[in-house]
């Protein structure tokens, strides 16, 4: 576990950081990715959002709903405080305030174009905030600013801000702001606030909240959450659905134990959170957490009903369905079990880090594969063909179903997906890297997680 993750670029450029962990300006999934670190604290300045994906309100609410500390400031962090203080986020800094008190409204009055990492994210234009604060004093300073405003923030050079304010302000005006812009920088006094605060230890976590306002996040958990440059979870799970022979059997214990747990839910049955082995993989403690109370809420199901046939009965009459529609979903026919929540009970499993190590190799494969073809993926008919040869059976559409790979809208990793990432090691006539050899570690492994029980 490390303390605190700070996401930054050019609000700090050049400045070295002593006691956390520096990661750039955060982009979409950023975030989640850093929740498997289990930090106390995550600070956000910096964040891109004009060419990817900015971070999004959920990611930082599933943060402050998993009991971690979040600090915005300077830049991206200003504003996500601001729209996130009621859920918990802090605030800190002018930015932060100016935004919050409702003096700025624009999304561009923090945004500037900059080097990448290995310029050390030096700024190419000047932020408006940068501005007001330099001439936060001065007579008029607004017209310079009204006149800003109308440039895209692309263009707002400090040559070009210079020249206008030289325009509207004066020599005597265009040099005080070129003095004060070289000295001081609002971004960087507000990001050095937030970092005091982050050195203080955080306090004692309050009761983890309900996760409803995230109960939909799957498709951004299952693409975004992993640890470092690993493949995501639900790909890991994916390789285990696609080669593992037992993978049928582990999905409709799966399925049988979802459905025990919705019976528990709709009985109003309480649990407490019990202790489980930590997984084989990383993942925030509150997926640790939710697992716990999932394996739970099933047994509580369980021993209430008296068994397994009695619960589901009783579910389906809650349900208003008969229990043969309501079983059919271990067919795999409904299709209503997220990637995500399969994915983290399979990380329970001893089997996880060889299938882990089998995604590594079959994706560098893959990526080989993709730069020689120049992106052209292979055909849907080869990829029928593959699953026919790996499954025995030529309806591989039940057997998808089966294993739980079903392309649904909203599963971000689906029957053609899974196989795809397989498939050029696959169809390799002589084996390259590792990936034979973590093939056969990972068929040696039973996929059963040790909390689940045999139907």
């Amino acid at each position: 576990m490390i303390e605190a993750i700070v996401f930054a670029g050019p609000c700090l450029a050049g400045q070295r950081l002593e006691g956390f962990e520096l990661r750039p300006p955060a982009q979409r999934g950023d975030i989640l990715a850093a929740l498997a670190q289990r930090p106390h604290t995550l600070v956000l300045l910096d964040g891109y959002y004009y060419t990817v994906g900015s971070v999004t309100h959920k990611e930082l609410l599933y943060a402050l709903d998993s009991g971690v500390r979040v600090i915005g400031a300077s830049s991206m962090g200003a504003l996500r405080a601001v729209e996130m203080e009621p859920f918990g986020m802090i605030g800190v800094g002018r930015v932060f305030s100016w935004y919050r008190d409702g003096t700025l409204d624009g999304d561009d009055e923090v945004a500037i174009l900059h080097a990448p990492a290995e310029m050390g994210y030096r700024p190419m234009t000047v932020a408006l905030v940068e501005v007001r604060a330099a001439l936060e004093d001065e007579n008029g300073a607004g017209r310079l600013i009204e006149a800003l405003k109308e440039l895209p923030f692309t263009e707002r050079s400090l040559r070009r801000i210079l020249d206008l304010a030289g325009e509207l302000l004066g020599d005597r005006g265009r040099d005080l702001l070129a003095r004060r812009l070289a000295a001081h920088s609002v971004k960087r006094e507000d990001a050095e606030k937030a970092l005091a605060l982050a050195r203080q230890a955080p306090p004692l976590a309050a009761s983890r909240r309900s996760r409803r306002a995230v109960d939909h996040f799957s498709f951004d958990r299952e693409r975004y959450m992993k640890e470092g440059e690993n493949p995501s979870l639900a790909e890991v799970w994916g390789v285990a659905q696609v080669l593992h022979p037992e993978a049928p059997a582990l999905v409709k214990d799966l399925r049988v134990r979802f459905l025990l747990s919705t019976a528990a839910l709709e009985e109003g049955l309480e649990v407490e959170e019990t202790g489980i082995a930590e997984p084989g993989a990383a993942m925030p403690w509150g997926e640790v957490l939710e697992e716990a109370r999932f394996l739970a809420l099933s047994e509580a199901a369980r021993s209430h009903f008296g068994g397994v046939e009695a619960a589901l009965q009783s579910l389906a009459r809650q349900l208003g369905a008969s229990p043969g529609n309501l079983l059919e979903a271990l067919d795999g026919r409904a299709g209503f079990l997220p990637v995500w929540w399969m994915a983290r009970a399979f990380a329970f499993s001893p089997a996880f880090p060889a299938a882990l190590a089998t995604a590594r190799a079959a994706i560098a494969i893959r990526d080989q594969f993709l730069a020689w073809s120049e992106g052209a993926p292979i055909r849907h008919a080869q990829l029928q063909s593959l699953a026919e040869r790996l499954w025995g059976s030529a309806d591989v559409g039940r057997e998808a179903a089966r294993r739980g790979l079903l392309d649904f809208h909203g599963r971000s990793l689906g029957f053609y997906e899974a196989l795809a990432l397989l498939a050029p090691a696959e169809l390799l006539k002589r084996p390259v890297h590792e990936y034979v050899r973590c093939r056969d570690e990972l068929l040696s492994f039973r996929l059963q997680p040790h909390q689940l029980h045999q139907q």
